[in-house]
């Protein structure tokens, strides 16, 4: 690969990282304690690292994500995008409140999404609506400024300073020097592609890449009868679409192509005229390769849509393509908290702070149009406008925020990230965030986790379960006595199979801690070895409930644990590892569900699920997961009195939400 192509990456880390993480040693960053003590250095208002005020951390993976939807324009979080990302650390179940450490793979992850972000960026005509120079206008005005400015606002969820704004400027400026004379530079190397033909739109596609430098994007010149020099000229585009069929082709033959490959050009309306007509395709660089001619004859143009993208040449796509990678590598994006940054005002910074902080916490995601806008204009910290804005994302944004917080609680978050799931795993999911979505909007309490009374399914999902009653399209909301809750919903139930078998320990487990928060400690090795031991005495002709009942016999340890898993694991045995209901195992054995929750006896799910209904601790629960999420480190004993208060006035599970996102410790977070 050409020295600019290799050093892309090198001279990114060289811009963002020192800025981003500072005071690093042998290759191991701690994040959050470095990016404090260098902050507390250069800033007059150092920020206290008492427990009300760590706010100075980065943002997760799936937060990220929702940052680069909104960025992007997009209306859902792309999940290949969080598979870039390694998974982050959890507190109290939820990566809200998790303090990160880095090593060089996990930075060297964070570049690779920041430039795929930015990669999507120069593909989109959302953010590129206007049409960018081929060359850079050296006063920085017009559309390049534009994009740069509304993409770093989104990105730093506040408005950008005239120092940053220089200093994207330093770099794009920079990066299109060097391009450019990477690009001049010999020897060169001839483009390699192909031109696949002219579609009933009378559009041109095929396409091509620099095999030294293949991220760039290729210009393409077309000619009408004749090759260049000869025919006449009728315009240009780029390589700049996906197609994956070239990548997966030269990948096979042992080579790896970053970018995207493809071109679609226009051709002019009057050669739709009846007449046969040739053009000529070439890609521009090295001696200009033919990369093939096409006669057509087309009597009129169809309108069928193909996608078309941003016209950029190399200079200019990869110089924007830094400034935007850049950006997303700053600390003002990967840091969660506003309060370090001197750059703004401490009246503004509370407004953004503020906003940033409960749009996190309701939205899950930055702070959107209407909330930004507030905050700019220095209302959010008013007392009504604040609590009609909470009000507010609770309504416009329940299913993301029950994807990404009953998602992280229960599991379906997690599962919804696992290679080849099928169209009714797809499916199953969808029914949880749907359910607990719409117990947000309904503002039920939190009685109807457990037995909502309803579930939504497509015609395939209430097929599987066995219900009746579903669209044939879409999803439907359905009265169920049996089917809704935790303990049914199929992608919990899924989730809680591994290998496509029932483990009635890891069902007990997730129940005691999802729903009682009780937390089951992991095996020492000792008790390994009593578990291999029960393991080997076990009779095959053993029920289930009979190998776990010898399995406690074996140590008091072994006992001690599974006394509260197993019986919950065994009531929810009467599931299938797909959800489905059962009632004898593959063997022709009967399913045992009959146990006991502490002292109280139960004979099978339902009961069991009644039983949970009427426990304090599991109401305490609820409370305590939403104030989980609610903060950016751990519940300790200080903060039971908040959660005792929260279970006793008994609120819906919607207004848990209302009442501590418009507390005063809430809004005042971090604030001497």
């Amino acid at each position: 690969m050409r020295k600019l192509g290799v050093s892309i990456q090198i001279w990114a880390l060289i811009v963002s990282l020192p800025i981003l993480f500072q005071n690093c040693s042998a290759g191991m960053i701690g994040f959050k304690s470095d990016v404090v003590k260098s902050l507390q250095t250069t800033n007059a208002n150092s920020i206290s690292q008492k427990k009300e005020s760590v706010h100075v951390k980065n943002l997760s993976r799936f937060e990220l994500a929702a940052l680069a939807r909104d960025i992007l324009g997009e209306s859902a979080l792309d999940l290949s995008l969080v598979k870039l990302l390694p998974a982050d650390t959890k507190v109290g179940g939820f990566d809200s409140g998790a303090d990160s450490s880095f090593d060089i793979s996990q930075i060297q992850a964070r570049l690779k999404f920041a430039e795929a972000v930015a990669e999507r960026a120069l593909r989109s005509k959302e953010i590129f609506s206007c049409a960018v120079p081929e060359v850079p206008d050296a006063t920085w005005t017009g559309c390049l400024r534009t994009i740069t400015l509304r993409f770093a606002e989104v990105a730093f969820r506040r408005p950008v300073t005239a120092d940053e704004e220089a200093k994207f400027f330093q770099i794009f400026m920079a990066r299109h020097k060097d391009v450019v004379a990477d690009l001049n530079a010999e020897p060169k190397s001839v483009p390699v592609g192909h031109f696949d033909g002219v579609n009933e739109a009378l559009q041109a596609q095929g396409w091509t890449f620099d095999p030294d430098w293949s991220s760039r994007a290729v210009e393409i010149h077309f000619y009408l009868d004749g090759v260049a020099g000869t025919g006449t000229f009728i315009g240009k585009t780029f390589s700049n679409s996906p197609r994956p069929d070239v990548i997966d082709h030269f990948l096979k033959q042992g080579q790896v192509l970053t970018g995207q490959h493809g071109f679609t050009f226009q051709l002019p309306v009057r050669l739709a005229d009846g007449q046969a007509h040739q053009v000529y395709a070439h890609a521009v660089g090295g001696t200009n390769p033919l990369l093939g001619s096409i006669t057509f004859q087309k009597a009129s143009r169809t309108d069928t849509a193909v996608a078309t993208y941003p016209l950029l040449n190399a200079p200019m796509g990869e110089a924007i393509k830094s400034v935007l990678t850049y950006i997303l590598m700053t600390p003002q994006t990967q840091l969660k908290s506003l309060q370090w940054q001197t750059a703004i005002e401490d009246s503004a910074r509370k407004n953004y702070e503020l906003a940033n902080r409960m749009s996190w916490f309701l939205r899950a995601g930055p702070p959107d149009a209407t909330t930004y806008s507030l905050a700019r204009d220095g209302r959010l910290t008013e007392d009504q406008v604040y609590r009609e804005e909470v009000r507010r994302l609770l309504r416009t944004y329940s299913r993301d925020l029950s994807y990404q917080f009953a998602g992280q609680w229960f599991g379906f978050r997690e599962f919804s990230l696992q290679e080849e799931l099928s169209s009714l795993d797809q499916d199953m999911i969808t029914e949880s965030k749907l359910v607990f979505s719409e117990i947000l909007n309904q503002n039920l309490g939190a009685d109807a986790i457990i037995q909502p009374g309803f579930t939504f399914a497509s015609a395939a999902l209430a097929s599987h379960y066995g219900l009746s009653g579903a669209a044939a399209t879409g999803f439907s909301k359905m009265a169920q006595a049996q089917r809704g809750g935790v303990l049914s919903q199929g992608s919990l139930l899924r989730m809680t199979a591994p290998n496509q078998n029932t483990k009635p320990i890891v069902r007990g487990k997730w129940f005691q801690f999802n729903l009682l928060c009780r937390t089951i400690p992991s095996p020492s090795a000792e008790l390994f070895q009593e578990i291999a031991k029960a393991q080997a005495a076990a009779d095959p002709a053993w029920s289930v409930s009979r190998q776990l009942e010898e399995h406690r016999k074996a140590g008091p340890a072994c006992a001690g644990c599974h006394q509260y898993m197993d019986p919950l694991g065994l009531a929810l045995e009467s599931y299938g590892p797909d959800g489905r209901v059962r009632v004898t195992y593959a063997d022709g054995k009967p399913v045992e569900t009959a146990g006991f929750l502490d002292s109280q006896a139960f004979q099978n799910a339902s009961e069991l699920a009644s039983l949970v209904l009427q426990r304090e601790d599991f109401k305490s629960c609820v409370a305590r997961k939403v104030l989980s999420h609610s903060l950016p480190q751990a519940l300790d004993a200080s903060d039971d009195e908040t959660i005792a208060a929260l279970t006793k006035a008994k609120y819906t599970v919607r207004d848990l939400f209302e009442v501590i996102a418009t507390s005063k410790s809430f809004r005042q977070m971090g604030e001497d």
